[in-house]
């Protein structure tokens, strides 16, 4: 990698950072949370802010109007989305849950829309935040619905990381509902990405056959988990439709 990659490199880093951030962050923040020096954060940050990607306020960086105008073009230039939205508006109307539209990302998920229900939970996902695949319904639903070859490559690649006490952190099992996920049609998140956030996913198949993204009602297992089946039912029929629709 040449010195002009590494910069380009450091340049999303501190964006994707500042957007994955709860919080604003200082100059100093990021240097450490990237381990890159505090003058180059400096030179790049006065960059990212005159371009209008990054704003600073009173208590540090966060993204600026340019981040606002870029996600608002990619909504609609991207096709999937445009198919989606009344899809997901009327299952989180049905369902009164939040609804989820993600797609893969090397070995993570994206959420690229989200419709929050009337009955919603707190939760961290956010749209342009991504998730990982072992343990979200949309990931283990992914993952069930690809080709052997391919899923098996981005097996190889996970981490595992625990997120919960219910979070698989071993292959073999992980495998085993993947199995269990293909023969009943839909995947499930039983609380192991966020504590009280059990969800319910189908994967959305393109006009190929390949698998294009993922959608999920997420929600309180109190409400969910006694409903699964007819709930599942709306979902996979939520992604069946978009899959048409593609």
């Amino acid at each position: 990698m040449n010195d002009g990659e590494k910069s380009f490199h450091k340049l999303f880093d501190i964006v994707e950072l500042t957007a994955g951030a709860r919080t604003p962050r200082s100059a100093q923040e990021i240097a450490s949370e990237l381990s890159l020096p505090v003058s180059t954060v400096y030179r790049m940050l006065k960059f990212l802010t005159g371009r209008g990607y990054l704003t600073r306020g009173a208590h540090g960086y966060l993204l600026g109007s340019g981040c606002l105008h870029l996600g608002r073009m990619a909504q609609e230039q991207n096709l999937l989305l445009s198919l989606a939205r009344p899809v997901l508006a009327r299952l989180a109307d049905e369902t009164l849950e939040t609804v989820h539209l993600a797609q893969r990302q090397e070995d993570r998920i994206v959420y690229v829309d989200k419709f929050d229900g009337r009955r919603s939970v707190r939760m961290g996902s956010m749209i342009g935040r991504s998730g990982p695949m072992h343990c979200t319904g949309i990931g283990k639903a992914l993952l069930a619905a690809m080709n052997a070859v391919e899923r098996d490559r981005i097996l190889k690649k996970l981490s595992f990381e625990r997120y919960t006490e219910k979070t698989i952190t071993d292959g073999q099992e992980l495998r085993r509902e993947l199995e269990l996920t293909r023969r009943r049609g839909y995947a499930l998140d039983d609380c192991e990405h966020e504590e009280g956030v059990y969800c319910i996913a189908a994967a959305v198949r393109g006009s190929d056959g390949s698998v294009a993204a993922g959608i999920s009602i997420a929600g309180s297992p109190i409400y969910l988990a006694p409903h699964r089946e007819e709930l599942a039912v709306k979902v996979c029929a939520a992604a069946a439709m978009l899959s048409a629709k593609l």
